[in-house]
């Protein structure tokens, strides 16, 4: 009697599309910048920048898919696990809430904030004067006879010693009828934040812990692109200046980056630079064809969310930055995950793909909570876990974080006593709970007699 064996594993192995193991493995030591769970596995990435090949970032996705929610989870990290400096340009003003829970500075530009480029750029050598010439001429567009006037009138000024601003420019070219056309273009910069009398702020700022440039309040994108465009040419005269390192110090992060990767030279600059002098540019878009090839190959970190249309996946597949086969698994992708693409030092630069089942972001909302004798301020994270440890139902915690939510996240201690009172929460229950908020004793019991009285009148 022959015994045999029936297998069809091979015809079973050719049809089913395995995907490749280049998920990292966990690693005991968790060193560098938590981003969430790998797909797979679902083993917790830490992203290193100083295993990259260099420390850039690019972050490509729809609208909605998670880009800017994944910029500030890298931008809050890199700052309380890595003490990271962080330089942060804000287009629409959206990084105010989580600047100010990392204790940084927001300057607002044209509000509480101005700049005079001919101070900070300096007039005393040629290479200054033709730095804020550069800036000038990108807003007002000289031609080659008021260039030339302009330089000469700055040169001469800077030889006398005299402190040199818009308004002195102009003053200067108006003794000479020959510069009538040009002070009349510079009248055009009247107003503008980044030709003010003088620089309210020490530059060495911008690359010294968490600093926000919100250019939500100027006029129009076009004087916002202006000013971006200045504030990173200060930024590369900053980093020129300093010593050249082998660890990403300054983390440089451009939101709505498209307004600027396609003809801002200080962005190619940074992107080829950076790494020599510790700065790493991290930078966010929605369409594949806002980064240049420049960009994509110095950029040893992308993450790839949901894409907008068939036209971006078929330049990263061109460019060589994801597969055929990438492309319906990124179109699946949920709000929230995306792909990342690496390339590491101990690879040789060969890259490496992998998805991330969620990215994991900070909670930076910042609650207070007052009475007539105590302010504190508290993160959204705090407040929520100890309002989800309450010995209450779900609908009540539910009702206790709407309260804070609609009141703009400013909590009136007595409002919020009352509160719990009516949905039936014992004082037992409610004491240590305050307590757990940071609330001392005497004032807990001070609201709570205060609240107290009110309830029992409505009862």
């Amino acid at each position: 009697m022959s015994i045999s064996f029936i297998s069809n594993s091979r015809l079973v192995a050719g049809n089913v599309c395995i995907d490749s193991m280049s998920e990292p493995q966990a690693e005991s030591n968790k060193v560098g910048v938590y981003l969430g769970n790998t797909w797979i596995y679902r083993t917790p990435f830490y992203l290193d920048t100083t295993k990259l090949v260099n420390p850039h970032i690019i972050v490509l996705g729809m609208s909605g898919s998670g880009k800017t929610y994944f910029l500030k989870g890298i931008l809050a990290r890199s700052r309380m696990y890595n003490s990271s400096n962080v330089l942060v340009i804000d287009w629409n003003g959206e990084y105010k809430n989580l600047i100010s829970f990392l204790n940084g500075k927001t300057l607002r530009l044209g509000v509480d904030s101005y700049i005079n480029l001919f101070e900070l750029f300096g007039t005393k050598n040629r290479k200054g004067i033709r730095a804020v010439l550069d800036a000038m001429d990108h807003i007002v567009k000289f031609n080659d006879k008021e260039r030339t006037i302009i330089y000469r009138a700055l040169l001469n000024a800077s030889k006398a010693g005299a402190l040199i601003n818009l308004k002195t420019l102009i003053k200067i070219l108006n003794t000479d009828s020959e510069s009538t056309d040009a002070s009349a273009k510079l009248q055009q910069l009247v107003g503008n934040p980044i030709f003010a009398e003088r620089t309210c702020f020490d530059a060495r700022c911008l690359t010294k812990g968490v600093t926000s440039i919100d250019l939500s309040n100027l006029s129009d994108d076009e004087q916002r692109g202006a000013v971006a465009k200045a504030v990173l040419s200060i930024l590369i005269r900053i980093m020129h200046q300093s010593k050249m390192i082998d660890s990403t110090s300054v983390l440089v992060v451009l939101d709505e980056g498209w307004r600027m990767l396609g003809n801002a030279e200080e962005v190619s600059i940074l992107f080829r630079e950076g790494r020599k002098y510790g700065f790493g540019l991290a930078i966010a878009t929605q369409l594949a064809k806002d980064v240049n090839n420049e960009a994509m190959a110095n950029a040893a970190f992308i993450a790839l969310f949901k894409l907008q249309s068939s036209d971006d996946y078929d330049l990263l597949t061109k460019a060589g930055i994801i597969s055929c086969k990438d492309v319906q698994t990124i179109s699946e992708l949920n709000v929230g995950s995306c792909m990342v693409r690496l390339a590491e030092k101990e690879s040789s630069g060969t890259a490496r793909k992998f998805r991330m089942r969620r990215i994991e972001g900070v909670r930076t909302e910042i609650y207070d909570l007052t009475s007539d004798c105590m302010n504190i301020s508290l993160s959204g994270k705090k407040f929520t876990e100890e309002t989800e440890k309450l010995a209450a139902s779900a609908e009540t915690r539910s009702r206790i974080i709407d309260f804070a939510n609609e009141n703009g996240r400013n909590i009136d201690l007595i409002a919020l006593i009352k509160l719990m009172f009516r949905l039936s929460m014992k004082r037992i229950d409610v004491v240590p709970y305050l307590k757990a908020l940071g609330v001392d004793d005497l004032s807990i019991m001070k609201a709570c007699e205060a609240a107290g009285g009110i309830a029992l009148e409505l009862m």
